[in-house]
């Protein structure tokens, strides 16, 4: 997709610096929205807190499977405050041929010192694999670049999530090696694949998109 296509899909911004003021967009793909996490969205999000499939490859949403719509509410609380912090983003992905809350965006560990940031996503299994997490994702990171003007944004991925590795190779991200012992996950130490894109790898792709 053309630059001026994505800018055409950012439907309300702040270019400014992330910051306790800065009012989340909301953004818009082909076949989804991406609105600002709420309160409200804890039951629809529970659902997938709560799915083993989604659990084998993040920690996202804890340590455990929630149990209850009131631990996917104190996550979100957690989340809506390390925002307001300045800390991070989050958005849920809802599709728009039928109006359902489907993932999850958490942009985290956020600096306006050394401009970077991490990334970190979910999406409902039914969706995966039709190129749906690529397409939300080019809008994040296109969003990030030019309007909160990042120096660099990253992601790990499990090394065994091949379906997410594919989906941050495809939105220009590189892979810069194999994280030994990275996290805990379910108790069990586990590796990570670390993948990135710079400002300049930013342009690069997009200049080929062109």
């Amino acid at each position: 997709m053309r630059i001026r296509q994505y800018t055409a899909l950012i439907l309300a911004l702040i270019t400014i610096p992330l910051h306790a003021d800065l009012i989340v967009p909301t953004l818009e793909t082909e076949r989804c929205i991406l609105r600002p996490l709420s309160l409200d969205d804890a039951p629809a999000l529970f659902s997938l807190a709560s799915d083993p499939v989604i659990a084998r490859y993040t920690t996202m949403f804890g340590q455990a499977l929630h149990q209850t719509h009131q631990e996917t509410r104190a996550f979100i609380q957690q989340c809506l405050t390390m925002q307001q912090k300045g800390y991070g983003i989050n958005w849920v992905i809802i599709a728009k041929e039928n109006n359902t809350l489907i993932g999850l965006i958490h942009i985290f560990s956020y600096s306006t010192v050394h401009k970077k940031a991490e990334l970190g996503f979910c999406l409902s299994p039914e969706y995966w694999g039709c190129g749906l997490m690529t397409e939300v994702i080019k809008t994040i990171i296109f969003f990030m670049f030019t309007h909160l003007h990042l120096m660099r944004l990253q992601a790990t991925a499990d090394p065994e999530n091949v379906g997410s590795m594919q989906v941050l190779t495809k939105c220009g991200m590189q892979h810069e090696g194999l994280l030994h012992n990275y996290y805990i996950v379910h108790g069990t130490c586990c590796d990570r694949n670390m993948y990135a894109i710079t400002h300049e790898g930013f342009l690069r792709y997009w200049n080929m998109q062109e």
